[in-house]
């Protein structure tokens, strides 16, 4: 990996605004209604999690278990699917995808995650039908050939042991959706991420699109400068836990850079942070507005503590938010570097 930044170039300036999950502050994620609006508000690169169906497709689902998200179980004609597994070390009971074919969970629809936190979202409750990787390289290949955009997408990939356990190789279910959609994928700015360390190092040979090392708060052994050289020999970036790169003080308040991102960077490596959100429940301290966890609060002041922090790219609930943010940081930015 020689290029310094090699984030897809998709013909804007400054730090990249990734809808994680569509634009999912406002509508129910992984839905087209989610995605369309990230769109529209001027998201630079959308960010589906697929997870495998029982007949070989990719489905936009964060985990596998659907009755969080959906509205599987008012479904009687599913009832007998309910069943308890072990996923990725943790035993849940409920309906999983690899259990139902694409056609039956497009009988399903969407729900809001958060609705305590997030009530008009959840208003749209059960409106909104689940959809394929297919479906959605293609909805955003329309969009960019109608807007005269290029907007980009970032798929993660869940769970690849576990799916490869059960017959269903996520590397090869990609093989498939790219060979049914050639066009989309060769027109579109491609990212590929997971967390699974040894199936991205395996993916590097089959594939031409970026990849990208997702990194949470258990794995620091990854960010050693050892670390960061292994992951530079078949990723183009990092995806960080938004605290490894600006830490938290005992209070809860934001606190100092890590280094991480000037580390990084010296690998070659893209930074990007996840996740940004503009809700009280997920702002620092400093950040409140008030005591009530669903009021909205300074998130404009996170996003320009990541951005001072010099990483490449974000992802976020509320693209416009960050949109607006990165807009004012680089206005800032250029007016500091203009010579009096």
């Amino acid at each position: 990996m020689t290029s310094r930044h090699p984030v897809p170039d998709i013909g804007r300036a400054g730090p990249l605004i990734i809808a994680h999950r569509g634009a999912s502050g406002y509508r129910p994620e992984h839905t087209a209604a989610a995605y369309e609006l990230a769109i529209e508000l001027g998201a630079d690169i959308l960010e589906p999690d697929v997870v495998a169906t029982a007949d070989g497709m990719l489905v936009c689902r964060h985990e596998n278990e659907l009755s969080a998200t959906t509205d599987v179980a008012s479904h009687p004609e599913f009832a007998r699917r309910m069943t308890t597994k072990w996923v990725e070390g943790v035993e849940q009971t409920g309906w999983f995808t690899e259990d139902f074919t694409m056609a039956e969970l497009r009988t399903l629809r969407g729900r809001e995650r958060f609705p305590d936190i997030r009530p008009s979202s959840a208003e749209r409750d059960d409106t909104h039908a689940l959809m394929s990787l297919d479906e959605l390289v293609r909805l955003v290949e329309r969009a960019n050939a109608r807007n005269g955009t290029h907007t980009g997408i970032c798929i993660e990939f869940k769970s690849p042991a576990y799916f490869r356990r059960l017959g269903l190789g996520l590397d090869q279910l990609l093989s498939d959706t790219i060979a049914r959609n050639p066009a989309a994928f060769s027109s579109t700015a491609i990212m590929i991420e997971a967390e699974d360390q040894s199936w991205l190092r395996a993916l590097r040979d089959r594939v031409s699109f970026h990849l990208i090392q997702l990194i949470d708060r258990a794995s620091l052994h990854l960010l050693t400068r050892d670390g960061l050289q292994n992951i530079a020999t078949y990723a183009s970036g990092i995806a960080p836990h938004k605290h490894l790169v600006v830490g938290l003080d005992a209070e809860g308040r934001l606190d100092s850079e890590t280094g991480l991102v000037a580390a990084a960077h010296a690998q070659a490596l893209t930074v990007i942070v996840w996740t940004l959100r503009t809700e009280n429940r997920f702002l620092p301290a400093q950040l409140h507005s008030s005591a009530h966890d669903r009021d909205l609060g300074n998130a404009a002041q996170e996003y320009i503590a990541y951005l001072d922090a010099g990483v490449d790219a974000i992802f976020t609930d509320f693209p416009d938010t960050a949109r607006r943010a990165r807009d004012e940081w680089l206005r800032s930015a250029n007016a500091n570097a203009t010579p009096r």
